[in-house]
């Protein structure tokens, strides 16, 4: 076993006198201070953010490899020792400190450290658009340690996060859609106020359960699609589910909503007041139908129509011919009935033909209905003569009052 002693020879007189301490346990302390402080040297040459540590004098006692390559300094002009107040002096020339209009007093308050031995923290915005954190530390045994921490990178990337959402956050509270986002624990994480509007809630509701949502809703009418979300809110992430539908909201509203699975297991709501499309969606099919129906109708009145007009053209028609053939040959008897059946033939096909064109005057809009009040003698006189009309009908109608 090895030992290590302190010898101190004391001369009395002609003798001296020779003294051993035993220093072994101090020996092996200071060795693995020394190891213990050469590890620490070596890992801070490992860091990627530069590191100085200066002595007492202020001059530079260790820099690893991070500040080198920040610095730009020549390996051999740092290990010749240079104080800070070089150093401060060549970073200034190659634009690494802040741009200062009084350098002078700037560095003087940098070397303050020395005295005041309080820990710094500070924020320099290089010239080149840099953000670097300084950290400075008195060490124990005098001297400072530097730390410089490049946060350009970190801070550009918080900057276009605080971006992106306040972006994402003006987007969301300006959809025309209702927002609502469940967590995995059925609690409302975000809304936007469209979702708020749309439902009148008139509370705070981030943060709450889908259970006391739906409580402040309230709509007995749509329990049913009500109890569907809620199950597929609290079901856990692999049993959710995307699904949509209709919701007849008890003040009149129609309300379309939809889900949406999201990457983390939240589940996203849309709802959409479709009041006003959903009810010119149903006018516009009652009309459609009206049409089609309309549509109908004029067919069967076109077929009965044609028959009705060929019928009195053909009578026209056949005993003109019949006059023609036998004028010579025929009573005057008979020649007066054949004309009779071609004036009332002639009659019917005028009234068939008038209705038409009054039909296709209301439809076209030239005419215009008009309501007036007439005495009940000039209604039965004009409801007669539109009855006399229809003497080729072979009968007399007779209005009784």
């Amino acid at each position: 076993e090895q030992y290590v002693f302190t010898i101190k020879r004391i001369k009395k007189n002609n003798s001296y006198i020779y003294s051993a301490i035993d220093c072994t346990e101090e020996e092996n302390h200071y060795g693995i201070l020394s190891k213990q402080n050469e590890s620490n040297l070596h890992l801070m040459n490992q860091l990627t953010d530069p590191v100085t540590i200066y002595g007492q004098d202020e001059s530079l006692v260790f820099f690893n490899m991070s500040f080198k390559i920040f610095s730009s300094l020549e390996e051999n002009y740092l290990a010749e020792r240079p104080n800070e107040s070089e150093i401060l002096d060549n970073l200034r020339y190659k634009n690494l400190i802040p741009t200062q209009v009084n350098f002078a007093e700037w560095k003087k308050k940098q070397l303050d450290i020395y005295k005041t031995l309080d820990n710094r923290e500070q924020w320099w915005y290089l010239p080149d658009g840099r953000t670097i954190r300084v950290i400075s530390q008195p060490n124990p045994m005098g001297g400072v340690t530097h730390i410089y921490e490049n946060h350009t990178d970190r801070l550009a990337l918080e900057n276009e996060t605080k971006l992106l959402s306040s972006i994402q956050k003006q987007t969301i509270d300006n959809l025309s859609e209702g927002i609502a986002l469940f967590g995995t624990d059925g609690k409302v994480k975000l809304i936007n106020p469209k979702f708020i509007g749309l439902w009148n809630v008139k509370e705070n509701i981030e943060g709450i359960h889908i259970k006391q949502l739906l409580k402040i809703i309230g709509d007995e009418i749509n329990k049913d699609l009500f109890d569907d979300i809620y199950r597929n809110v609290v079901s856990s992430g692999l049993t959710r589910r995307d699904h949509s539908g209709i919701i007849n909201y008890s003040n009149d509203k129609i309300i379309f909503y939809k889900s949406s699975i999201l990457p983390d297991g939240s589940i996203l709501y849309t709802f959409t007041d479709i009041t006003d499309s959903y009810r010119i969606e149903e006018a516009l099919k009652e009309k459609n139908d009206a049409l089609i129906q309309a549509d109908k109708i004029k067919t069967i009145f076109m077929n009965n129509i044609s028959y009705e007009l060929r019928a009195p053209l053909q009578n026209i028609i056949g005993f003109s011919e019949l006059l023609e053939d036998k004028m010579s040959k025929v009573s005057k008897k008979e020649q007066r009935s054949y004309i009779l059946d071609i004036k009332k033939s002639g009659n019917e096909l005028h009234y068939q033909i008038n209705q038409i064109l009054e039909i296709t005057s209301l439809e076209s809009g030239k005419i215009s209905l008009q309501y007036k009040k007439i005495p009940q003698k000039e209604f039965v006189n004009l409801i007669q003569d539109e009855l006399d009309k229809l003497d080729f009908l072979n009968y007399n109608f007779k209005l009784v009052t």
